[in-house]
């Protein structure tokens, strides 16, 4: 890399970063004001949840996008799925409508989750294994902080306007950001072949690869325990605990922390240990949280317990991710597309399991099951410790 290249990168880092926090905010702010979509859609509040199944729907042809992003190069699609998501956004502010909404959340899933394996193999086609946790870890804080900042800033807007502000003011800024993606972003080089290699052949050989399936059913237990828990802890807290409406909101608050430290736990440790080992024990961790959280004897220590088990749980999640890109450096959308699928198949695992695990036994039940579902991919993973990544041994960066 060129030393015009490595002054540049930090900026490229930040710019991708802001851009995804954009996509972010967009991304979880319904789930944050249901209730002001439904009146501002004239519509009840379950239509609106309904909606949110569009996300996951999404997440199902990201494997099939693949070829687009081999073919034309990354800097291409980070662009085009920007321009997406800004007309998502404006096509809810002329047309607000309850199917206008569902096809704007799948939209903005679609291309956030584009946007996602483009950037994540851009970053990972200029950084060394070695080093590239810190640099995805620091992109993927644009989660925590989409709830954390961008959340009490739609509510203001929201409160000023209606539930279409956010999305004008989201579209202005991602529009704004195209030039400055275009000028800062660095151009791939494209094999002279990629028009014809045979990226559906590709895709079916990393489906049968134990080396890249493994992980992903790893991804999609990890995903499925957290989603469990996410969709449970409240019921949990109020009938356990007494905890209120003002009480959630702090809770959310403090996920939104957890989620945060996690990130940032992720990059400052990830690239000092070997990435695989360090992935089993953050993800033992959360088995272990899911085990013991239900049990606690008091408010304080439960609300204890869920921090934590968010800190595991996002500690792990974006410590896969560097992984990911390395599973297949001559293709590394393949891999990472599969992350992309692996998450809303998790998360519809989660969600389905979740009512009937209550109704049979309680938080209690949703606990253990979420331990049981991350132990037998986790013994898969551990199988596979052994395999060697390019520059897979940690070394001294400087800090």
């Amino acid at each position: 890399m060129s030393q015009s290249k490595e002054v540049r990168l930090p900026a490229q880092i930040a710019l991708l970063t802001f851009t995804r926090l954009v996509q972010k905010i967009a991304l979880r702010m319904v789930f944050s004001f249901l209730p002001q979509f439904a009146r501002g859609l004239e519509v009840s509040v379950a239509d609106v949840q309904r909606t949110l199944a569009f996300q996951s729907v999404a997440g199902f042809a990201s494997p099939f996008l693949v070829p687009i992003s081999e073919r034309f190069g990354r800097k291409w699609l980070i662009v085009a799925s920007t321009i997406v998501f800004a007309l998502a956004g404006l096509l809810i502010v002329l047309f607000p409508s309850l199917a206008v909404l569902a096809m704007v959340v799948a939209l903005i899933s679609g291309s956030g989750i584009f946007y996602d394996a483009n950037m994540r193999a851009y970053l990972a086609d200029r950084i060394p294994f070695a080093r590239r946790g810190r640099a995805l870890a620091i992109t993927e804080t644009s989660w925590a902080l989409a709830m954390l900042v961008g959340a009490p800033l739609v509510g203001v807007l929201i409160a000023r306007f209606d539930f279409t502000a956010p999305y004008l003011v989201l579209a202005v800024i991602s529009v704004g950001l195209l030039p400055v993606l275009w000028r800062v972003l660095a151009f791939d080089a494209i094999p002279a072949d990629a028009q014809q290699i045979d990226w559906n052949r590709i895709t079916r050989t990393a489906l049968r690869s134990p080396r890249i399936l493994t992980p992903t059913l790893f991804v999609v237990s990890v995903m499925s325990a957290g989603t469990l828990i996410f969709v449970s802890y409240a019921d949990w807290l109020e009938r356990g605990f007494d905890v209120n409406l003002a009480g959630l909101g702090v809770t959310a608050a403090m996920i939104g922390v957890a989620e945060l430290i996690g990130e940032f736990l992720s990059g400052a440790l990830s690239d000092r240990v070997n990435k695989k080992w360090f992935v089993l024990a953050t993800g033992a961790g959360i088995a272990v949280m899911c085990l013991l959280m239900p049990h606690a004897p008091s408010r304080t220590l439960a609300l204890v317990g869920l921090f934590g088990y968010f800190v595991f749980f996002e500690t792990t999640v974006v410590s896969t991710i560097p992984i990911f890109s390395e599973l297949m450096p001559e293709a590394r959308t393949v891999p990472l597309s599969l992350l992309a699928l692996a998450v809303p198949i998790g998360q519809a695992t989660g969600a389905l399991l979740a009512p009937q695990l209550t109704a049979m036994g309680g938080f209690v039940l949703v606990g253990q099951a979420a331990a049981l579902i991350m132990v037998v991919p986790g013994i898969s993973l551990l199988a596979l410790t052994r395999i060697e990544f390019a520059q897979d041994a940690p070394e001294a960066v400087a800090r």
